[in-house]
C-alpha cells in the first residue's frame, strides 16, 4: 500500500515483520524498476532513467495528514529508522518557540528531551511527561 509518494520518494506499508520487510525491501525496488522499464519502453520506446533505490525502512512512521484534507504533508515526517536508536524527523518542527510561555517550556525541556529515542518515545507517551504536563495544566487552571 502507497502510503505517500512525490517526485523523489515513495512511502510502502509492506504489513509485513521487520525482518520480512528488511530482506523484501530492495527486492520490492527492483521489481519496480523492471516494471517502469517496461511501461516506459512500451509507452515511449525510450529507455527510462528512473531508479527506484530501497534507502531505509521505518519500524514507527509518522505522516500528517494536509490540513483539511486526508493526504501525507508533503515532506513531512517522523519514524523509528530500522536498526538505529533515535527518531528521524523531516519537514517538522521539534520544538515550537513561538507560542510557548516560560512556564511551558521548562516542562517540555525537563519533560521531554530533544532528540526522542526509541527507548524514551515509550517513556514521553506513558509516563512523567504526560503527568508533568498534565500537572502544570491542571495547576494554570487553579490559578497556581
Amino acid at each position: 500500500e502507497v502510503l505517500y509518494g512525490d517526485t523523489d520518494s515513495v512511502f510502502v506499508r509492506s504489513g509485513m515483520e521487520t525482518e520480512a520487510a528488511r530482506s523484501a525491501g530492495p527486492a520490492l525496488a527492483a521489481d519496480l524498476n523492471r516494471a517502469v522499464a517496461e511501461h516506459v519502453r512500451a509507452r515511449w520506446d525510450v529507455a527510462s532513467r528512473l531508479e527506484l533505490e530501497f534507502e531505509k525502512l521505518y519500524v514507527k512512521l509518522f505522516l500528517p495528514s494536509v490540513r483539511h484534507g486526508g493526504a501525507g504533508a508533503r515532506k513531512r515526517y517522523a519514524g523509528l529508522v530500522d536498526g538505529r536508536d533515535d527518531v528521524e524527523f523531516a519537514g517538522m518542527e521539534v520544538v515550537r518557540r513561538d507560542w510557548t510561555t516560560p512556564e511551558l517550556g521548562s516542562v517540555f525541556a525537563t519533560g521531554a528531551p530533544s532528540a526522542p529515542t526509541k527507548r524514551n518515545v515509550s517513556a514521553i507517551a506513558t509516563g512523567t511527561f504526560v503527568k508533568s504536563l498534565s500537572s502544570f495544566f491542571m495547576s494554570t487552571l487553579q490559578g497556581r
